[in-house]
């Protein structure tokens, strides 16, 4: 599995309208990707900033998608009035949700 991790800073006072903008443009779009295997979005209100982890199935999915991602994330920063953002992509190496445990 890869990652697409998207980061940048979000206007004072557009924090709402980020939320909005990731359920009903940002959200919808990226689900569409070919390889889309799930994403999380998070919002730091004080410090007013944002941050996207996007998960896709393998490497080629996730460079597949470079062009329909820099449409996509340009749409919400059209919308929002935000600075550029930063975007990296890796490899998941592992992932852990609530109900599993690390062997030690």
């Amino acid at each position: 599995m890869f990652a697409r991790i998207t980061s940048g800073a979000i206007p004072p006072g557009k924090t709402d309208e980020y939320s909005r903008t990731m359920r009903e443009v940002v959200i919808p779009r990226a689900r569409e990707l070919s390889g889309f295997r799930g994403g999380h979005w998070l919002i730091d209100r004080d410090a007013g900033k944002a941050t996207a982890v996007v998960l896709f199935e393998d490497r080629r999915s996730v460079e597949a998608s470079r062009e329909d991602a820099t449409s996509i994330c340009e749409a919400a920063r059209a919308r929002l009035g935000a600075p550029e953002l930063k975007v990296e992509e890796c490899e998941v190496i592992a992932s852990v949700d609530a109900e599993e445990r690390l062997a030690a």
